[in-house]
């Protein structure tokens, strides 16, 4: 179930997410595009063929009153069907400390 959620301009759906093996109770989730137009209390399909039941609407949006804040942005993840969740990346970050580039 996705709470508190909307439908974003590509239609992806960002919200909190619960009931999940794939992600904890109220973490923040943006799914990939879904088919049509999206419905309180109803379930969705992606375009990728994911399903979510989606439960109470965001009121304010994500971005809260005044626009400040922010739902599904940089601490928001992906929701990713279970092949994908399996998948390991490597980030490799070169030191680009003023002391290493003194060092050398």
């Amino acid at each position: 179930t996705i709470k508190d959620w909307r439908q974003k301009s590509d239609g992806s759906i960002t919200g909190l997410i619960y009931g999940s093996r794939m992600f904890g109770a109220g973490e923040s989730i943006t799914t990939s595009p879904i088919q049509g137009k999206a419905a309180e209390n109803a379930v969705v399909q992606t375009k990728t063929g994911s399903k979510y039941y989606l439960g109470t609407k965001s009121v304010v949006g994500r971005k809260g009153l005044f626009g400040f804040g922010g739902g599904g942005g940089a601490g928001a993840k992906k929701a990713v069907s279970p092949a994908q969740a399996n998948k390991k990346t490597v980030v490799i970050k070169k030191n680009t400390s003023k002391e290493d580039a003194l060092a050398k």
